[in-house]
């Protein structure tokens, strides 16, 4: 696992409450999930490929594609207002580590 990912688990633990092996285990108790979405969805944006970034996060490349289907749905449906201020805070700290 690279620094990057590394600082980005850390962050989604963080704002999750979570530990970073929590986040890593694959465990599907809420926000867990949400949270590993948005590691991948930024590590997709900063140009890896799916089979990559599922290889960081210890997943197949095929759950990094079905993750981002549900980050779509969750965009979509007004009724996940916790998952999306969630990663709203995610997105802001990234910000703060990338600058």
């Amino acid at each position: 696992m690279t620094k990057r990912t590394r600082q980005m688990v850390a962050v989604a633990a963080a704002i999750g409450e979570a530990t970073f092996n929590e986040i890593m285990s694959g465990c599907r108790r809420r926000p867990l999930p949400l949270l590993r979405y948005l590691v991948a969805q930024e590590l997709l944006k900063s140009g890896y490929s799916l089979s990559k970034a599922g290889a960081e996060l210890n997943i197949d490349h095929v759950t990094v594609m079905h993750w981002m289907n549900t980050l779509e749905m969750i965009h979509s449906c007004k009724t996940y207002k916790a998952e999306l201020d969630i990663e709203r805070d995610f997105l802001r700290w990234i910000q703060e580590i990338d600058s």
